[in-house]
């Protein structure tokens, strides 16, 4: 799905792939939900908050947690 093309293009862009078996698929699943759910109640709430801040907020917290995560948790693929 497009999540996990996502992570794959970040993977290979960092020469990184996630360690544990399933770990995209997890996070690929976490992501989507997660953004649902604030799309839900940036949709209730619209008042609140400004579309270009939520989307921004959305997608910083994407790209630094995947970061973050292959980093950490991620193997080596190539020498960089």
């Amino acid at each position: 799905d497009g999540a996990d093309n996502q992570i794959g293009n970040v993977e290979n862009r960092l020469g990184r792939k996630l360690a544990c078996p399933g770990n995209k698929e997890f996070l690929s699943q976490f992501y989507m939900e997660a953004i649902a759910g604030m799309m839900i109640n940036w949709i209730k709430e619209r008042e609140h908050r400004d579309r270009q801040v939520v989307i921004r907020y959305i997608a910083d917290t994407i790209r630094y947690s995947l970061l973050g995560s292959l980093r950490s948790k991620g193997n080596q693929t190539t020498g960089k």
